[in-house]
């Protein structure tokens, strides 16, 4: 398996080669010889296809290698037949998040809409998000870990059951995704939330006896536990990538979990 190229394990393998069958990117993948570089072919696909197919393609990669990745790392995968249906899911799930309305501006005033930022070179920044299912007692928690270069390191999606309060969620998503990374010795350095009401709290002195205050005891006692690490607030409109996690996290049974290079380039795929 370290040795199985990139091309393989998204296309060629006999298993996957299932997955690919009926989409529009199966001619420009299968007749070329299975040593061709993903890059060559996602470069054909990309001048070939629509816009609409060529997001499907890579929708489809992404969760072609997270299977692989999960089966890597003792977890069940998903079936090989429901791959293509996750793709479209996500991708519908992504097309829908965007039918936003914007706000109208007075004329001649520009309106400069707050993006994620990157942390300092070499350093590692940690973004988490929780949302809350509006027909059950379901939630969501996300995070992702990305680098200076605003590559994706690492990213979970784990769903909880049981109810309670926005602020307390958000801060049971927080503590649980500082847990992941100290487990997965992710040692990051910046960690933002768009919950106002976790950086407030954690600035008062105040005793707060409440369920909420004893997660803010939690989450301070862990922080302290990576070296010059600091949490900040930002708005959602910073933290996309950690609620779509947390969204797709409504939709499963069990945490997912997806850690190494990503040949997708999922970030891509989400401005494409």
């Amino acid at each position: 398996m370290s040795d199985e190229s990139v091309s393989h394990a998204l296309f060629y393998c006999r298993s996957i080669r299932r997955v690919w069958k009926g989409t529009p990117s199966y001619h420009y993948i299968f007749t070329h010889s299975s040593e061709i570089l993903f890059h060559d072919i996602a470069d054909m696909i990309y001048t070939s296809l629509t816009k609409k197919d060529v997001e499907l393609f890579l929708c489809t990669a992404w969760f072609v290698w997270f299977n692989r990745n999960k089966a890597l790392k003792g977890q069940a995968p998903d079936p090989d037949h429901a791959i293509l249906n996750l793709g479209q899911s996500l991708l519908e799930d992504y097309h829908s998040s965007q039918q936003t309305i914007v706000p109208s501006s007075r004329p001649g005033q520009n309106l400069v809409q707050p993006s994620w930022s990157p942390p300092t070179a070499g350093l590692l920044k940690l973004n988490v998000d929780a949302a809350v299912s509006k027909v059950n007692r379901k939630s969501g928690f996300g995070g992702i870990i990305r680098n200076s270069e605003g590559l994706v390191v690492a990213a979970l999606a784990q769903p909880h059951f049981g109810g309670g309060s926005v602020p307390t969620l958000e801060a049971k998503s927080l503590l649980s995704m500082l847990h992941w990374c100290l487990t997965e010795h992710f040692f990051v350095h910046e960690v933002e939330t768009d919950c106002k009401a976790i950086t407030d709290a954690l600035s008062r002195h105040k005793e707060d006896i409440s369920v909420f205050g004893d997660l803010i005891r939690q989450i301070k006692n862990t922080l302290s536990q990576f070296p010059a690490a600091r949490l900040s607030h930002v708005r959602r409109e910073a933290n996309t990538l950690a609620d779509k996690l947390a969204h797709r996290a409504l939709g499963l049974d069990e945490v997912a979990i997806w850690i190494g290079d990503d040949p997708c380039n999922l970030i891509e795929l989400l401005s494409f």
